[in-house]
């Protein structure tokens, strides 16, 4: 299976995977999913916000310790996902890993 490089160095989703969210096959694809392709895209916090609803997933909450890093990392443009998740690691958080 082909793998793009989102982000970094780890591959987190397959080139057809991604064709298939973008088609409207998958239309269900988890939140790790679609905030690793906010991410990756380089989208401000208002449409990631955007793109979750979308999605039927709840926004980035300010009393969850992980989406306080993610925001963050948003907020401030670092759309680096190994930088982010070795952050999420550190924390002993759940890291972004693509799994849908």
């Amino acid at each position: 299976m082909s793998r793009w490089t989102i982000g970094g160095s780890r591959g987190l989703i397959s080139k057809s995977y991604v064709y298939d969210i973008l088609g409207g096959v998958k239309t269900n694809p988890s939140r790790d999913i679609v905030l690793i392709l906010c991410i990756a895209a380089g989208m401000d916090r208002k449409l990631v916000r955007r793109v979750l609803e979308n999605y039927g997933h709840r926004d980035l909450y300010v009393k969850d310790t992980r989406d306080i890093i993610i925001a963050t990392y948003i907020n401030n443009q670092i759309y680096d996902l190994d930088r982010l998740n070795d952050e999420l690691f550190r924390y002993g958080l759940a890291t972004l890993n693509g799994q849908s």
